[in-house]
């Protein structure tokens, strides 16, 4: 099996001001566990597009 070098993951965010910074420590937390454990570099990518919020 081919390792992965890196990932990124993409997390829409149109109006989610509310909720982003929740939404972005869970994935970070869940990605952290995961680095400990062998698991390749990873980003997150934050997507907006004329949010009103």
């Amino acid at each position: 099996m081919r390792r992965i070098e890196s990932f990124t993951v993409v997390v829409p965010s149109y109006n989610e001001a509310a909720t982003l910074r929740t939404n972005i420590e869970a994935i970070r937390a869940y990605l952290d566990a995961r680095t400990l454990t062998d698991a390749a570099p990873w980003t997150i990518l934050i997507v907006d597009d004329a949010s009103s919020d």
